[in-house]
This record gives C-alpha cells, sequence and structure tokens, in this order.
C-alpha cells in the first residue's frame, strides 16, 4: 500500500517527459526557422542573440529530459525497497525486527479514543486513521490486495495478526481502566 501511495504521489504517467519533449520540439523549429532567416540573408545582432537563447534553452531541455529519464529508469521498485530493509534491519517478517524497523521510520503514534494518529521520521505529515475506518479496512483484505496489485503478498505473521487484533478489538478502551498501555 505505501508503494501504491508513493507511485500515486510521483507518477505523472509520462505527462513531464511528453512535455519537455514539446518544448524541446518547439524550440528546434524555432532554431530551424532562424537558420532559414539566415540562409536567405537575414542576419542582426537580434538574430544572433535570440538564436544563443534558443540555443542554451534547447541544451537545458536535453540536460532535463536526460534527467528525467534517468529518474524513470532509477524509480523506486517494490523489490528494491525490500532487499534494502532487510539488507539494513534483517527479515522482516521477524517480530522484533519489525519492531526495530517501526522504530526506524515512525515518529511517533497517538491513540485518542476514536482515531490513530502516526508521525513519521521521513516526512512532516501526519496522517490520522479513524477506528472505524481501520476497522473496515482490516476486515476487507480484498481492497488491500486490490491496491497492493499483487496478492502474493499477502501474509500474515503472528506479529501482524496481533497488531490488528488489539486494534480492532481495544476500540472501546476507556479513561480509568485498568489497561496499563492506556494513556489518555
Amino acid at each position: 500500500m505505501i508503494y501504491a501511495y508513493y507511485k500515486a504521489q510521483n507518477d505523472d504517467g509520462g505527462a513531464y517527459e511528453a512535455s519537455i519533449k514539446a518544448q524541446l520540439k518547439d524550440v528546434e523549429a524555432k532554431l530551424a526557422n532562424i537558420m532559414s532567416a539566415i540562409e536567405a540573408g537575414i542576419f542582426t545582432a537580434t538574430t544572433a542573440e535570440r538564436m544563443n537563447v534558443l540555443e542554451n534553452q534547447k541544451s537545458m531541455l536535453r540536460d532535463a529530459l536526460l534527467a528525467e529519464q534517468n529518474r524513470k529508469k532509477y524509480d523506486l521498485k517494490p523489490e528494491t525497497v525490500l532487499r534494502f530493509l532487510e539488507a539494513y534491519v534483517g527479515d522482516i517478517n521477524n517480530p522484533q525486527t519489525t519492531q526495530r524497523l517501526l522504530d526506524f521510520l515512525v515518529s511517533g503514534i497517538y491513540v485518542y479514543p476514536d482515531k490513530l494518529a502516526m508521525t513519521f521520521y521521513f516526512t512532516d505529515d501526519c496522517r490520522e486513521f479513524s477506528f472505524a475506518d481501520m476497522k473496515e479496512l482490516f476486515e476487507n483484505q480484498q481492497r488491500i490486495a486490490d491496491l497492493m496489485n499483487d496478492r502474493s503478498n499477502l501474509q500474515k505473521t503472528p506479529l501482524t495478526e496481533k497488531m490488528l487484533a488489539s486494534l480492532i478489538d481495544d476500540t472501546d478502551t476507556a479513561e480509568g481502566t485498568d489497561d496499563p498501555d492506556f494513556f489518555p
């Protein structure tokens, strides 16, 4: 789901590259027109200045196009992220490793009577999830599978099951109960 979110935020479907190519084609057409004027004997200081500006634009657009093509070529892929995480923290199906990974990525988890809020080290974003929405999401694994586009990655581990059960079953925890993990 995180990768699907990343792709939705960072994939423009090739629009940026197409825009650069269109601008490059426009600049090249203008340069061709100036060359036609020069061949016809029309050459002034303004023509030379405009030609230099267009040549600079063409160079910058080529650099931007190359950068965009390289960005796409070396874009994040789920298997690359998993390989990095496993190399950095170990087997992510191990509960202790999962805890270390959460400690590394998640700045804070705040539990309110009606929602859960999470802050992360890698962004200023704060995500809030209502317990009703979370329960619906966990009950409907088909939607999760569709979002992930790869049903083979739906692996249940004891840690995941324990976390899901506690999130769904403990939503009625109230102030004054004997739950030592409850912080009002």
